[in-house]
């Protein structure tokens, strides 16, 4: 509910600051006064694009702001998911400075147009006498047929399960896709993941295989080496080992001469190492072996892995064990894909006959009650000088669901005797419309919290006796929700509960708006006003004095 509004150098307001009430709020003036003006400046506070021409004085910024009671519209989940501080009275404000640019915010907090716009729709609901698109939507129509059937929190559940219900379906429809993904390479990542595996990777060194490769080819040359070292080392007449041997011989007899330098010690150890060396190479000669079945056979390894290496693009042994082990990981998800394929049709198929169940009881509690909505616009709009209309819900099936169940909703209308029945949005003029409407709005406010509903000169084109069903309507509407009506009618203005009058006048030569709040006299002046014009008359008075002891 708008509890208040403060405008400051808007067009033709200086400051200017209401407060509203619940219940039906009327705004009268005459022709130009500036009822547009308040209407455009409300717009632009819950996001219209603003225009730098709407500042009164372009040296200062113009402000708009509005105060809301929204306790009863479910909006917490909004602030959280905008980042946005959750005020019971939440204040809407904008700002146009002198340079053109715009600044808008929720609770002090800076946000975008496009949060400002979506939150103004669950706030204020504006209506003229041709702006009725909402009740060409399919997602109006369910929500005032179940808002009337008492079911919004069946729908809700409903909702829930069916955005789970598509989660699982797109889920499925992945996995399909990429089972046949997976599927096309299957046979070609088997023969790959093979032919890794039987090359034994993890037993295998590729620097080992290289140096026994070597060994082997130069096994003849190896040997001959080091039986050339060997003789050297050992040769009965000239080795090194006989040539050591007579060495450490002399160097004891020199023991005592020796001792103090550690000569002897020194040449003992080279013999004793020269002794060494002889052993390791004899055992390097006996291991020398010349075996080209086992070089043939190392050869083939090596050119088996240089191949693979090749094949996968990488250098290191360790770069194919990867690569085979993520071949393995896809064979894996191959064979278990089809595992969760079937858990997610067991669960798809399960959502979906209980999502069947549940919109065939949201289907027919809807067929139940439209005949109850019917009788009511039916009567409403009989009232407000349509005697003739006719109305009908037809409700079919739809082939797939969707958020409210699975059901197709058209609403029909004929205004004239002999008229067949067609869809609304081609059998309905503009002033029929809006008073279809202000009917529907009439209706689902008794059933569901609704934000405020401004109806702006929405009974243009209506007079006398319809004039003051049409006021009637909008003050029963107004026990359950806040209206704002503007209005040029004295019979709809009677109705209302209070009354705010627009004017405009010269102040030291500069044109201004300002808002009046009338009390119970004033009211009457106000209404006699609009019923003889100028000059007001006794009889006027009188009339409009009628006019509110009626309501």
């Amino acid at each position: 509910m708008l509890t208040h509004l403060f405008v400051k150098n808007y067009t033709l307001i200086d400051e200017l600051s209401l407060d509203f009430s619940s219940g039906l709020t009327i705004l009268t003036g005459e022709t130009g006064a500036g009822k547009s003006i308040l209407l455009g400046a409300l717009k632009l506070v819950l996001g219209e694009r603003a225009d730098l021409q709407a500042i009164k004085n372009q040296e200062q910024k113009c402000i708009i702001e509005a105060h809301f009671d929204i306790k009863k519209l479910n909006l917490k989940s909004f602030f959280e998911e905008n980042d946005l501080d959750y005020e019971d009275i939440s204040i809407l404000r904008r700002e146009i400075l002198p340079s053109g640019k715009t600044r808008a915010f929720v609770n002090d907090v800076p946000v975008k147009l496009t949060v400002l716009n979506k939150l103004s729709g669950a706030l204020i609901d504006i209506h003229s006498q041709f702006q009725t698109a909402d009740l060409l939507k399919d997602a109006f129509q369910f929500e005032w047929i179940d808002a009337v059937a008492q079911q919004q929190e069946k729908v809700r559940v409903f909702r829930d399960e069916f955005h789970i219900f598509k989660e699982k379906q797109a889920e499925l429809k992945k996995l399909t896709e990429k089972k046949a993904e997976f599927q096309q390479e299957y046979d070609y990542n088997s023969f790959l993941f093979e032919e890794l595996e039987a090359a034994h990777l993890e037993d295998v060194s590729l620097e080992e295989l290289e140096r026994e490769q070597y060994a082997l080819e130069n096994a003849e040359e190896i040997a001959l080496n080091l039986s050339e070292m060997l003789q050297i080392l050992e040769n009965e007449d000239y080795g090194v080992l006989t040539t050591l041997n007579s060495i450490v011989s002399k160097s004891k007899g020199l023991s005592e001469f020796l001792e103090s330098s550690q000569l002897d010690e020194r040449i003992e150890a080279l013999r004793i190492e020269t002794v060494d060396i002889t052993q390791e190479l004899n055992s390097k000669l006996e291991s020398v072996e010349i075996n080209p079945e086992r070089l043939m056979e190392i050869q083939q390894k090596l050119n088996e892995l240089n191949k693979l290496l090749q094949k996968h693009y990488v250098q290191e042994i360790e770069d194919l064990i990867k690569i085979k082990n993520d071949l393995s990981e896809k064979l894996s998800d191959t064979l278990q894909i089809e595992e969760s394929i079937s858990r997610l049709e067991k669960e798809v198929s399960k959502l979906k006959k209980d999502l069947a169940s549940k919109a065939e009881e949201l289907s027919q509690q809807r067929k139940n009650t439209t005949p109850i909505i019917v009788n009511e616009i039916s009567n409403s709009l009989h009232k407000l000088g349509m005697p003739n209309v006719e109305l009908a819900f037809e409700i079919l099936e739809s082939e797939s669901f969707n958020e409210f169940g699975k059901d197709e909703i058209n609403l029909l209308f004929s205004a004239n005797k002999g008229i067949p029945l067609k869809s609304i949005n081609k059998s309905v003029s503009g002033g029929e419309r809006s008073r279809l409407m202000l009917a529907i709005k009439e209706s689902v406010a008794k059933h569901k919290d609704l934000p405020t509903l401004i109806l702006d000169e929405i009974d243009t084109g209506v007079s006398g006796k319809i004039a003051g069903s049409m006021g009637e309507i909008m003050a029963e509407a107004g026990k359950h929700i806040q209206v704002i009506a503007i209005s040029h009618l004295p019979q709809v203005a009677a109705y209302g509960q209070h009354h705010f009058k627009v004017k405009k006048q010269d102040i030291d030569g500069i044109t201004q708006s300002s808002v009046q709040v009338l009390n119970e006299e004033e009211r009457i002046q106000e209404l006699a006003q609009m019923l003889s014009g100028k000059e007001v008359s006794e009889a006027a008075i009188q009339q409009a004095k009628e006019l509110i002891s009626q309501k």
